[in-house]
């Protein structure tokens, strides 16, 4: 049979025969095609046959014969151990290696054959969907993704240079700091306090990987499986898939009572452990929540032992007036614990944020960070440090507050000129804005899908990374609308991507 196999033409990767040819021969045996006692061709024979080098055949004989696959005799060659029953792959044929990309673009994607035999895994596990990263990762070039900053004018020479500077000192190759590199978490107090008035010192300050890294951390440590949180009736996604993930409820705020809710009978009543809030300027309609409402929640989280979280996102971009200082600056009780990002005002690769925690708290973030992720990357937090330190990321910002602005500015013309039939959700700053679309509108060919989504999805295809806004709608009925992100789409592009968009909307 041996013979048999190798007498048929045998195609190898290019650029990586050995592994290709492994592979070949360990898939036969594991198929049944080469069977115990068949002898394999010597390595001569299979390198003149294959037109590769005889030191390559002898390399991957040399490796089944260690993992028990074959077995040489003396005087005799190389033949197929007798091997104990092998597990079924439910395979008809084999497949070599290729260069070639996959066809999908899900980077864990599997076959339907291979979920035949998944393991068994957690309930938690399968809640578990990574579908909203990965589809941000493959949209990354589209016009009017929102959250998405302005990577042509970033100072890509500036941040080479610190980055160096950074990779030059031996500090760095130790064990990094669990609470993150000191300099940084200096330089991040100490811009927290002076442009958003928050209540920190390096001490209860603590880099992560995020502020969705920061929430889930915070989850943990606060929640059991079963406890409510509060939620605003319109937000991020990914906070509904941690507390999906980790078992927790929510009970959700009406965005047409959030002022009166924190003072009403149904929330003296409530269960909620904890509230998630986005005070400055809520995701994605860009409102403030007024002092009143500010000083409410507050009383309510002293008043019956509740924690706060603060998702503080965008507050660096403000055009108009002073940006409404941080919720947790007016906490004098300790119930707010404050979370932010670098993903937006530096680069989404970066996957750098912080979390200002009560210092009753920080040995217990400390304790789970230890068991999580170990700490990160000390030299690409000092990269930062730096940046910050030598004055780079002020100077970013207030260059970036003048770029977006002028960008909102030709974004909402450009709608007013072609769409005017959309409604703009008002806001005085951020990376995006929400257009709500009108009422009489309908998608007659599906009526079971949100027209907005609709929307969205043929935008996509037409690379335009447009959100709809009933994604985020936590409550029903869901408003239609869509959100247009204009940080990083330049002048350019913009009128000829409305146009196209004015186009989709007016099919229907």
């Amino acid at each position: 049979m041996a013979l048999r196999l190798f007498e048929t033409e045998i195609s190898l990767t290019p650029h990586n025969k050995q592994q290709s040819l492994y592979q070949l021969i360990l898939s036969a045996i594991r198929l049944g095609k080469l069977e115990a006692n068949d002898k394999l061709p010597s390595t001569r024979l299979l390198a003149e046959q294959l037109h590769i080098a005889r030191s390559t055949v002898k390399t991957v004989y040399e490796i089944l014969q260690a993992e028990g696959y074959v077995e040489t005799r003396r005087g005799s060659g190389t033949f197929v151990a007798n091997l104990p029953e092998l597990p079924s792959y439910e395979l008809s044929t084999y497949e070599l290696p290729t260069n070639e990309p996959p066809a999908t673009s899900e980077p864990h994607a599997t076959s339907p054959s291979s979920n035949l035999n998944a393991p068994a895994v957690s309930a938690s596990a399968n809640t578990l969907n990574d579908s909203l990263r990965q589809r941000l990762h493959n949209e990354q070039t589209h016009h009017f993704l929102p959250a998405q900053p302005a990577m042509d004018h970033f100072p890509h020479n500036v941040w080479h240079k610190v980055s160096k500077q950074a990779l030059r000192e031996s500090y760095h190759y130790g064990n990094p700091d669990l609470a993150g590199d000191p300099l940084l978490r200096h330089e991040t107090a100490l811009f927290l306090r002076q442009q958003r008035g928050v209540n920190c010192t390096a001490d209860n300050l603590i880099i992560t990987s995020g502020s969705q890294q920061a929430l889930y951390l915070m989850l943990r440590i606060l929640l059991n499986a079963g406890d409510t949180v509060l939620l605003e009736g319109v937000g991020y996604q990914g906070v509904d898939l941690i507390l999906n993930s980790l078992g927790v409820n929510n009970e959700l705020i009406s965005e047409n009572s959030v002022a009166s809710y924190f003072t009403s009978t149904e929330a003296n009543s409530s269960v909620a452990t904890a509230a998630i809030v986005t005070p400055s300027r809520s995701f994605p309609l860009g409102e403030t929540m007024p002092l009143s409402t500010r000083k409410a929640l507050l009383d309510w989280a002293t008043r019956h032992e509740r924690w706060i979280i603060e998702d503080d996102y965008d507050s660096e971009f403000t055009f108009s007036g002073h940006s409404i200082a941080a919720l947790q600056g007016l906490d004098s009780q300790q119930r707010v614990i404050y979370t932010g990002t670098f993903s937006r005002t530096m680069f989404p690769g970066i996957r750098l944020g912080y979390l200002v925690v009560p210092p009753s708290l920080t040995a217990h973030v400390l304790r789970l960070r230890s068991i999580t992720d170990g700490g990160l990357s000390t030299s690409l937090q000092r990269s930062l440090a730096y940046f910050m330190n030598q004055g780079h990321y002020n100077r970013h910002l207030r260059r970036m507050r003048k770029l977006y602005q002028s960008r909102k500015a030709l974004l909402n013309a450009l709608v007013d000129k072609h769409l005017p039939e959309l409604t703009l959700q008002p806001n005085k700053g951020g990376m995006h804005d929400c257009y709500f679309l009108p009422d009489a509108l309908t998608d007659k060919n599906d009526e079971n899908t949100p027209l907005d989504q609709s929307i969205e999805a043929r935008a996509n295809q037409a690379k335009l990374g447009i959100r709809a806004l009933s994604r985020y709608s936590r409550s029903h009925p869901k408003r239609q609308g869509i959100v247009i992100g204009f940080g990083s789409t330049d002048e350019a592009d913009m009128e000829a991507g409305i146009i196209k968009l004015a186009g989709i909307i007016r099919s229907y």
